[in-house]
């Protein structure tokens, strides 16, 4: 049976980053110097050694898995037990004993099920994913080699609290997720979890449940006003002009006539309408963020927050990590369901994500 540490292959290791590269190679007593390739290539030759490999892991598992990636999940929407057996019963062969590479040639964009392990608790698993994402084209002298490009995923089922996870790009985890649906010969229908949707798609209430700061957001207006003319849209520019030349001169009269001549120029039927509609009217897409504070309290977003739909949003959160509190940042796509993490992701901060949202 495998363990988790014979599902790591090359193209993990080359993800992790330079800092654990340079630790592993000083455990295994390498030289720790040069890029992160020369590392990777002093380490790799060595995990064929089942010894080299469960110090490898050791040292990685908290990283080896995660980095810079998106994760998606998928909720049974009922009880499933007996997931292995499922799995060793409908795979042309036992990933549970193997970890079989198809040839290169046959490796195309629908995922391949290359390896699984149990987890560190009861009824939770890995599996290994390998599908391609394009080719790579190289001349050499009067000959074009292509190449294809593939990558490899992983997906943690846990029976016990009856979810998927898919850490991979958001466009390729439904397909995985497919393909994990009719391995075990879809005896349970499995629904996206709507990242968003427990609290009230307010990035703000993520952002208190997991403890962190909003420092990014894109949203659209929530209020579009297909027939505001030309004219009216010069009448809200004269209005915020007014209030410039009020700012510099403190002439109540002029304020008041500029006002007066926008406002007829508005008509009756834009005139009951919140100005910051007014305002954010024609735009598709609204952006705000700081830097390294919360969007939270600061005037701009506080003023226009009430007209905006959330689209995506970026949180900073703390997670205690082996006893020491990392910081990681989080983008929260609402279309697509999932989060990304623009940081090395850890396994602890997956789980801190994972608690948080949908358990």
């Amino acid at each position: 049976m495998l363990i988790i540490s014979e599902l790591v292959l090359l193209d993990d290791i080359m993800h992790l980053p330079k800092d654990t590269l340079k630790e592993i190679c000083t455990d295994l007593n390498l030289p720790n110097d040069g890029a992160a390739r020369d590392l990777v290539t002093r380490i790799w030759p060595l995990m064929t050694q089942p010894v080299v490999r469960t110090r490898f892991y050791a040292n990685s598992k908290e990283r080896i898995f995660g980095g810079k990636t998106s994760v998606s999940w998928y909720r049974f929407t009922e009880g499933l037990r007996g997931i292995r057996r499922l799995i060793e019963e409908n795979s042309a062969f036992n990933p549970f004993e193997s970890v079989i590479i198809p040839r290169r040639d046959e490796i195309t964009s629908e995922p391949v099920l290359i390896g699984a392990a149990e987890g560190p608790n009861e009824n939770e698993y890995y599996l290994r994913y390998m599908y391609k994402v394009g080719v790579t084209t190289e001349i050499i002298l009067d000959n074009i080699e292509v190449r294809p490009r593939t990558t490899t995923t992983t997906l943690f089922v846990n029976e016990n609290n009856g979810f998927i996870e898919v850490r991979t790009d958001p466009k390729h985890a439904e397909k995985i997720a497919k393909h994990f649906a009719q391995l075990i010969r879809e005896q349970v229908i499995m629904e996206p979890v709507r990242v968003m949707a427990p609290f009230g798609n307010s990035a703000e209430e993520l952002a208190d449940a997991l403890g962190g700061e909003l420092i990014d957001t894109v949203g659209k207006p929530n209020l579009t006003l297909e027939d505001f003319t030309e004219v009216q849209a010069a009448s809200v520019v004269t209005i915020l002009s007014a209030l410039d030349s009020y700012f510099e001169n403190e002439d109540i009269a002029e304020l008041q006539t500029n006002l007066q001549e926008a406002r007829l120029s508005l008509g009756e039927d834009f005139s009951a309408i919140p100005f910051t509609s007014l305002i954010l009217n024609g735009m598709e897409k609204v952006g705000m963020g700081v830097k390294e504070r919360d969007l939270r309290g600061t005037p701009l977003y506080d003023y226009l927050k009430t007209s905006i739909e959330h689209q995506g949003c970026f949180i900073q959160f703390p997670v205690d990590e082996d006893g020491v509190r990392t910081t990681h940042t989080i983008r929260i796509g609402m279309q697509s369901n999932s989060v990304y993490f623009m940081s090395q992701s850890t396994e602890s901060a997956i789980d801190f994500v994972r608690t948080h949202v949908i358990m």
